[in-house]
């Protein structure tokens, strides 16, 4: 469960990073416009709001596992880098205050954490493999059942609203293209049988999309991962032979970006603290491996 929260997690925040997502064209197709409109900027802020509702249940004794994750984001394309100031709420287990930033050097994304307790680096390997412009061109190829759905306010704008889902084959084809959502499959292990079985019971990811009506730019995604997180907790306890009796319910996953002042975002210094944390850290494997 740590594994597949984190994953989650990590793919959210490098979401922020600039991620791209119009005459007669289908939904799908303005969307693709938004995505391609939207990775020509250069810069961003961005709110990321996240909202999970996890219950596990064990010999009788129930346990809530909630956690909302708040993060005001800056993000800027050339050179790729970006800062994110927020909160982590885990309900009784108490409220965090974070501070993150990431940036590119020399084809590695390095990231780094403040909790309070001075600066870490996050590993970063996984992040390096995604490219979320990548992403949404596949979420427009995949949800070949995206619909108009009227045209709602985001930053006191108009805005088109666009939904769907993506389920069954096509969840295989998101999670073959991402290395992080990988590592959520990798519950499973190398049965390829059993991997079957889990994409056929994950049910499927609800998504929507708003596209400004006056700029073309994609200014808000949401996506309801409820079902599938449930069904995952679900196959894992099921294929890992977890104990007769545990079991793990999610009412609520929902995650939820809206990006504005394209072009306009307000330049930032990464701290000289964070990025002597790598250095630690590099100092610190090297010994270990002496």
């Amino acid at each position: 469960m740590k594994r597949v929260i984190t994953g989650i997690l990590a793919l959210a925040f490098v979401g922020t990073m600039l991620s791209g997502c119009g005459n007669k064209q289908t939904p799908a197709e303005k969307l693709a416009a938004a995505a391609e409109k939207t990775n020509q900027v250069q810069s961003a802020n961005s709110k990321l709001n996240m909202d999970f509702g996890i219950g596990v249940s064990a010999n009788g004794m129930n346990m809530n596992l909630d956690m909302k994750m708040n993060f005001d984001c800056t993000s800027f394309k050339d050179p790729q880098k970006t800062k994110a100031d927020g909160t982590l709420d885990m309900g009784i287990y108490g409220k965090q205050t974070m501070q993150l930033y990431s940036e590119k050097q020399d084809d590695q994304m390095k990231v780094y954490c403040n909790t309070g307790s001075g600066w870490e680096t996050v590993s970063a390997d996984m992040m390096n493999e995604v490219d979320p412009s990548k992403d949404l061109e596949l979420y427009t190829e995949i949800a070949g059942d995206f619909k108009e759905a009227g045209t709602e306010k985001v930053n006191d704008q108009d805005a088109l609203k666009i939904t769907g889902t993506i389920s069954g084959e096509n969840l295989k084809k998101i999670f073959d293209n991402n290395t992080l959502l990988q590592e959520l499959k990798s519950v499973v292990g190398d049965d390829q049988e059993k991997l079957e079985q889990l994409y056929n019971n994950l049910g499927s990811i609800s998504v929507n999309f708003w596209i400004d009506s006056k700029t073309g730019y994609l200014v808000k995604t949401q996506m309801d991962m409820a079902d599938v997180l449930k069904n995952l907790f679900s196959e894992a306890t099921t294929q890992s032979e977890a104990p007769s009796g545990v079991s793990f319910d999610v009412s609520t996953a929902n995650v939820e970006i809206n990006f504005s002042n394209f072009d306009k975002a307000e330049d930032f210094t990464i701290p000289d603290e964070a990025r002597a944390s790598a250095n630690a850290s590099s100092s610190s494997s090297s010994a270990l491996a002496a």
